[in-house]
């Protein structure tokens, strides 16, 4: 099984920012996706 980055992290004691998507459009997912956020919630 996979290991999920940023669970790893915070158990380490790093804190990971990520970002909240609004917007149910794929090309603004993908975008948002490829800025470097470890996680992002639509």
């Amino acid at each position: 099984m996979k290991t999920n980055p940023v669970k790893a992290a915070l158990a380490a004691g790093q804190p990971q920012v990520g970002t909240w998507l609004s917007f149910g459009d794929v090309f603004t997912a993908r975008l948002m996706a490829r800025t470097g956020f470890p996680w992002l919630t639509v």
